[in-house]
């Protein structure tokens, strides 16, 4: 059964979604991760017109996933002209970014829709939908369309993976030479790469998953290692709860990992997670060749017979800190970023990670700050439950919040008030 949940706050910015049954074990409720926010904008002096200006809710199209618009025009000016005329919104081309459009309505205000991760790209100067679906292309394979220039190895030496953005970079890089990939839609499997273990790389829109498949348990502690080359002044270093982070000269994030983690293959019935998962040790270290990133698995998880084969081990590499995040009461120390899956997690989820809240973040760069907000609405899908459908309560923070840093007890700032 799915269920919309439709929430409307003004000036969104971030919010906490988490069940509004506190005190109660809910079973575990997963939501789209893809968020649309849609808000009514009009230019400072202007009428408050519009379609939340009339009390209007969302529209079909507000709902919809995101699509490039049909009818676009590079300045506002224009785009209200022909908004008028066709009676119909128009996209504003010089406004917006991967995660905003920005758009002209017919009655001269102006929408914009918000999204907490990338659904777009700028490609030639125009604006295309992210697909992380790899292609050949001379000596590597890349993704059709992502935020970011990514690409991977086709095999033999050379980078394992190069990610590239605003004149800064990183490569990940093995001793040896690497075996031809098998390629599956946005994931690239290097067998053996590690000696009996599997590589498996998945492009995401504004990243990449780096996961090291143990098909056999190892006689031995196993340490993994990858040579980490950077450019524009990067340099990496290991942030809190063991995640790999590259910063520039100024302390700006590039790219941030999600905290390493390592999983068996048995899943949960009721909440798919894995039944059995442990942190990972990871450690950034200087070389006379350069950097290197080293992962530590634990040798007694590796060889627990309660833990199912296989291992997957999985660190995974985001450019920036916009990440959606979950944080476990069973763990407040700690939090998981949402790496490459696409859903959020609300309620119980077992004994091992109790109950869950998700952070959900917006940015609001891409809208000029001369701008009344009219209203907004953020729409939410639910997509499953394992009990009882229950209302699911949506709580907005109005300041900036860094997704890293949030954990169960750390929380971002709290709730505006009577914005629920």
């Amino acid at each position: 059964m799915k269920a919309r949940i439709v929430k409307t706050a003004l000036a969104l910015l971030a919010a906490i979604v988490r069940s509004s049954r506190p005190g109660r074990s809910l079973g575990a409720t997963t939501l789209a991760a893809t968020l649309a926010l849609a808000l009514g904008l009009c230019a400072a002096g202007a009428a408050l017109l519009g379609h939340s200006a009339r009390g209007q809710g969302p529209s079909k199209e507000d709902a919809e996933p995101p699509a490039i618009a049909e009818r676009t025009a590079k300045t506002p000016e224009e785009a209200t002209r022909l908004a008028r005329e066709l009676d119909k919104r128009v996209e504003v081309t010089s406004e917006g970014d991967e995660r905003t459009t920005v758009y002209a309505d017919p009655d001269g205000t102006r929408s914009a829709r918000l999204y907490s991760r990338p659904v777009r790209t700028r490609e030639d100067g125009a604006w295309r939908s992210v697909d992380p679906t790899l292609e050949a292309e001379t000596d590597a394979l890349a993704p059709k369309a992502s935020v970011g220039d990514l690409t991977f190895s086709d095999g033999g030496s050379g980078p394992l993976v190069d990610l590239a953005d605003n004149g800064k970079s990183m490569s990940l890089g093995l001793d040896d030479p690497l075996p031809r990939p098998e390629v599956s839609g946005s994931e690239a499997r290097y067998r053996n790469a590690f000696g009996g273990a599997d590589l498996e790389l998945e492009a995401l829109p504004d990243g990449f998953s780096e996961r090291v498949v143990l098909e056999d348990r190892p006689s031995e502690s196993p340490v993994y290692r990858f040579k980490l080359a950077t450019s524009g002044g990067l340099r990496a270093d290991v942030a809190s709860g063991e995640r790999l982070r590259l910063r520039d000269s100024d302390g700006k994030v590039f790219a941030l990992a999600a905290p390493a983690r390592m999983w068996g293959s048995e899943k949960d019935s009721k909440t798919g997670e894995p039944k059995r998962s442990a942190p990972l040790d990871i450690e950034v270290r200087d070389s006379a060749e350069g950097q290197v990133l080293e992962i530590r698995p634990d040798r007694g998880f590796l060889s627990d017979p309660d833990v199912k084969l296989p291992i997957t081990i999985d660190p995974t590499v985001r450019l920036g800190t916009n990440q959606d995040t979950f944080a476990y009461s069973a763990s407040p120390n700690d939090n998981t970023y949402q790496g490459s899956g696409d859903h959020l997690r609300v309620g119980w989820h077992g004994s091992a990670f109790g109950k869950t809240r998700s952070f959900v973040r917006f940015t609001t760069d891409s809208i000029a700050p001369a701008k009344h907000v009219l209203s907004g609405w953020m729409h939410l899908y639910q997509h499953d439950a394992y009990s009882e459908l229950v209302p699911i309560a949506v709580e907005l923070r109005r300041r900036s919040w860094v997704n890293y840093l949030t954990r169960g007890k750390r929380r971002p700032p709290a709730p505006v008030s009577g914005k629920r």
